[in-house]
């Protein structure tokens, strides 16, 4: 059985990260979808909510008999979690030369703390190549939700749209930089 993790913060999961998840299904028995944090990125999502859209999103997936996707959140070091799964794939997308930048990165410490496992590299389809999880916050963050889940997979955008909705009434109610008033407040000249 090849049994293959795709880690990530996914805030959100978007098409670009369901294509990576189909692309893996084509040589992946079993793919772990790990839903983590990242010390250097303030969440918009929790690794809860997160791992309800990636449930939402994945769920109408055609799946053979033999294939299985299993979502998760963790924290900690993901190849720990990659050795107790008994990952023989990790899997990674790239959109551009940033991301291969990145992932160059980081190989080494892949390949010395899960020297068994083989990082593969899927490229991000044309049509998400501009696709990125930061973009999709700015957009919810300039309250600009109908561009933002354009990029959401369809049965994951309930979920999106009603989080991110919360989300900005309630950056809106911390914001000291404004009085809000109501008309009944204004009075006429």
């Amino acid at each position: 059985m090849q049994i293959s993790i795709y880690p990530g913060s996914f805030d959100p999961f978007t098409e670009g990260h369901l294509d990576i998840v189909k692309k893996a299904l084509l040589i992946s028995d079993k793919l772990y979808i790990v839903v983590t944090n990242n010390s250097s990125k303030k969440h918009m999502f929790t690794l809860e909510e997160r791992a309800q859209m990636i449930l939402d999103a994945t769920k109408d997936l055609d799946l053979s008999d033999s294939k299985q996707v299993v979502i998760l959140s963790f924290q900690g070091i993901i190849s720990n979690l990659a050795k107790k799964l008994n990952a023989q794939l990790m899997i990674r997308g790239l959109r551009n030369h940033v991301d291969l930048s990145y992932e160059l990165d980081i190989e080494p410490f892949t390949k010395a703390t899960l020297p068994r496992a083989v990082t593969v590299y899927f490229t991000a389809e044309k049509e998400h190549i501009d696709t990125s999880s930061s973009l999709v916050r700015n957009f919810v963050i300039s309250n600009n939700v109908e561009q933002a889940e354009k990029v959401i997979p369809m049965p994951a955008r309930y979920l999106f749209r009603r989080l991110a909705l919360q989300r900005i009434n309630y950056e809106l109610s911390q914001d000291t930089s404004f009085t809000l008033i109501s008309s009944s407040d204004v009075k006429g000249s």
